[in-house]
């Protein structure tokens, strides 16, 4: 692209309206630096969509000295669900997305227009965190495991992450937005969605269509990780059974390059019930304790190998934290995945057992 092109794209955009969607849910402790780092932009030329997903705390309270459009749920429906309300309601042709604990920098949208100007092939852009809100072990470890399997990211992705992301609103409508299902369609209104990595399945379904999703470091923000180990925990196990539950939707995508390739997750779960596994033995022989015990050493070895350059990444990054404690929070992290993805079996079996069912009474 010449420079000429470059700049009669930035002009272009920075007369388009930006749209800012903002799902909140419970989300007093966050949303008011949020909503201040949308009000300090440079850039003026957007609008606020935020959408109340049902909320139960003071964060109405909170969001209310800003005078925001402001969509109410009455009951908490998910981010999908809310992401596609605030959509419906954007006037600008840029949808941004962001989350509600998130903060980002004055110069957030201003380096948006220009990410799209520099690529005006892509119909979305992506990016990542760069700070903590806090510095405790649980959210430094979540904020350079988030950083560590991004950076080697190539630009095209065919995957997407919408807590810090800009579209078209051409191209979201084009996919159909984000995916709302249910494991039982009874009364749905009144239940929440089924959360199944609806941004991932976002972006795959753009690439299907053969639509562009750049990754980009240039505009990262800070975000409010989970401050404590359980809490952590039960985030992890989430996120590993809304893994499963999209991959029984769309089951190319377990083969599929996305934005968590670089952890090398096949590999590590191997290695864990490898290791439950060779513990049974002893369970019904105690002459097989000495194997047992040579197994279970060659397969933490084994873990550790997969994970060595990850390990000395955070090293180097948590200097005040051991390596021991740095790989069992590694191990004791992917054994609830392996409970998340049990999980995510059971749910997809219900949902696809549900969908069956429907078919047939609709007959």
């Amino acid at each position: 692209m010449t420079n000429k092109e470059l700049n009669q794209n930035m002009i272009d955009l920075k007369n388009e309206k930006v749209s800012i969607i903002i799902p909140i849910y419970n989300s007093e402790k966050y949303i008011e630096e949020c909503l201040q780092s949308i009000k300090n932009q440079q850039d003026n030329n957007y609008e606020v969509i935020l959408v109340d997903d049902g909320s139960k705390d003071a964060s109405c309270d909170i969001y209310n000295k800003f005078s925001y459009l402001t969509i109410r749920l009455p009951v908490n429906k998910g981010q999908a669900v809310a992401r596609n309300k605030g959509v419906e309601k954007a006037a600008g042709n840029i949808i941004c997305f962001v989350d509600s604990d998130v903060v980002v920098p004055s110069d957030w949208l201003t380096k948006y227009r220009n990410l799209l100007a520099k690529y005006p092939e892509a119909s979305m852009i992506c990016s990542g965190y760069n700070k903590s809100k806090g510095s405790s072990p649980p959210e430094l470890f979540a904020l350079y495991e988030s950083q560590y399997r991004r950076e080697q990211l190539p630009l095209y992705i065919n995957g997407a992450t919408t807590s810090n992301s800009v579209i078209y609103k051409s191209d979201f409508n084009d996919t159909g937005g984000f995916t709302e299902y249910y494991l039982n369609w009874d009364n749905y209104e009144e239940k929440r969605a089924v959360v199944a990595s609806e941004d991932g399945e976002l972006g795959y379904r753009l690439s299907k269509k053969g639509k562009k999703i750049v990754w980009s470091h240039e505009n990262q923000v800070q975000h409010a990780f989970k401050d404590n180990w359980k809490d952590y925990l039960v985030q992890q196990k989430g996120f590993s059974r809304d893994a499963v539950l999209s991959y029984f939707r769309y089951p190319e995508r377990i083969t599929a390059k996305n934005i968590y390739s670089g952890e090398k997750i096949f590999s590590q779960l191997i290695i864990i019930i490898g290791m439950i596994i060779s513990l049974l033995p002893s369970i019904f022989e105690k002459k097989m304790i000495l194997v047992t015990l040579i197994l279970e050493i060659m397969l933490i070895y084994s873990f550790y190998l997969v994970n060595k350059r990850f390990i000395i990444y955070l090293r180097k990054k948590m200097k005040d934290y051991k390596f021991i404690k740095v790989l069992f929070w590694l191990f004791i992290t992917r054994i609830v995945w392996i409970f998340g993805i049990l999980l995510g079996i059971r749910d997809g079996l219900i949902m696809k057992f549900n969908e069956i069912v429907n078919k047939g009474n609709q007959l």
